[in-house]
């Protein structure tokens, strides 16, 4: 089995080789009418980087890539991508400008870098490409008017199934159907993770192995957003801390609720993320009550930046979080008085009272007669088939 990387090993080749034939339809329309700028919009592992260089080596053409993140200022554009623009290949007949992740351009640091690349779209002879996960944000307002903008949806399960049976098939790989399916679905969408989870498991893929990584994986991910959102203070750092937990909601309120206690120790800071999480907890009611899920976002916003900013000042060092154990009481309640109910439900039927006031009034007598009287305790499990933890229940 080879050492390489299966992500870069299985790079699609050419253009039919991509999961995205609408999206590359659409890219390959662009190029051809001479769109000098075409945006790529798609969560990532969607194909949007590698469907540029396989239609590159289809065209003959080369790629000159750079990342938003290396833009500090319009001064680094102009230097870096304004002056590759102007030249023209050495060996090849055409050229791509690749600019991945544009959104990653800010809009206080970066000021007067968007105008720039809008610049250096307008002076080029060569399509400008850019990938994004989303440029609906109104500082990107100039660029999407010079550009082509290109939605890359997330991969199909289904697609992404073919894909890595394909792969195993070539490297060997044993696999149960069930597993590779759980890796597509953790996977949401993107490709890149799937192939390299296959990678990881193989050579024998397995539910239970997959399962337990996935499990493993999924804490990390939490501690890691919890980390996020109890060292930091600035809203815009934290939000989408949640979204790689695979968390809902109400699983992420727990663990906060859990943890505040253990990071904040100033009452008012307390105090403050306490009532951001009743805020946000608000919100979910409504969600779940009325199905307003609208308010889904104001619900992550509040356990995000809301919980962040509630402090004055953070604790120092590196914190382990933990589980709420809230959900483990309340089984053990539920448990327990699942017996009480389940009694209760032979004696109303006997008694003709409503299970509401059996609970309340004849229990309480029942359970005393038990203790104080074996014989009584004898009829009464002949009499209405008592279970042994049943019976259990009565005498404690």
């Amino acid at each position: 089995m080879s050492s390489l990387p299966w992500v870069s090993k299985y790079t699609p080749k050419s253009s039919a080789d991509i999961p995205q034939p609408k999206a590359v339809q659409q890219l390959k329309d662009a190029i051809a009418k001479g769109r000098k700028g075409i945006i790529l919009v798609g969560p990532t592992g969607s194909c949007k980087t590698s469907a540029v260089y396989a239609l590159a080596a289809e065209l003959g053409w080369e790629v000159f890539e750079t990342n938003a993140s290396d833009f500090r200022d319009a001064e680094s554009i102009k230097s870096k991508l304004g002056l590759a623009s102007r030249q023209r290949s050495l060996f090849f007949p055409g050229k791509i400008m690749l600019v991945d992740d544009i959104d990653c351009l800010s809009g206080t640091k970066d000021r007067g870098c968007v105008g720039e690349v809008v610049g250096v779209i307008e002076a080029t002879a060569f399509p400008v490409i850019m990938t994004a996960s989303d440029v609906s944000e109104s500082k990107f307002s100039a660029l999407r008017r010079k550009s082509a903008v290109i939605e890359f949806p997330a991969v199909e399960t289904q697609v992404m199934l073919k894909v890595l049976q394909g792969i195993c098939a070539k490297e060997s790989v044993r696999f149960e159907d069930a597993a590779l399916r759980t890796i597509c679905h953790r996977a949401g969408g993107d490709l890149r993770a799937a192939i390299n989870d296959l990678q990881t498991f193989a050579p024998d893929i397995t539910v239970e192995a997959v399962k337990s990584l996935s499990d493993r994986d999924r804490d990390e991910r939490m501690q890691s957003a919890l980390f996020k959102v109890f060292k930091s203070a600035e809203p815009e750092v934290v939000l989408g801390a949640f979204d790689l937990a695979g968390a809902d909601p109400g699983e992420v309120i727990l663990w906060i609720e859990e943890n505040i206690p253990a990071e904040y120790a100033a009452k008012e800071d307390l105090a403050r993320a306490f009532d951001v999480l009743s805020r946000a907890d608000v919100f979910r009611g409504r969600i779940m009550n009325r199905q307003h899920w609208r308010f889904l976002s104001y619900v992550f916003e509040l356990l995000t930046a809301g919980v962040a900013t509630a402090k004055d000042q953070r604790k120092p060092g590196i914190s382990e979080y933990k589980m709420s154990g809230r959900p483990l009481r309340i089984w053990i309640y539920n448990n327990k008085f699942a017996k009480r109910k389940a009694i209760a439900e032979k004696l109303s039927g006997a008694t003709h009272a409503s299970l509401k006031s059996t609970i309340k009034h004849t229990m309480p007598y029942v359970q005393a007669l038990c203790k104080h009287n074996k014989s009584y305790l004898q009829e009464l499990t002949s009499s209405f088939q008592l279970a042994p933890e049943e019976v259990e229940y009565l005498v404690k």
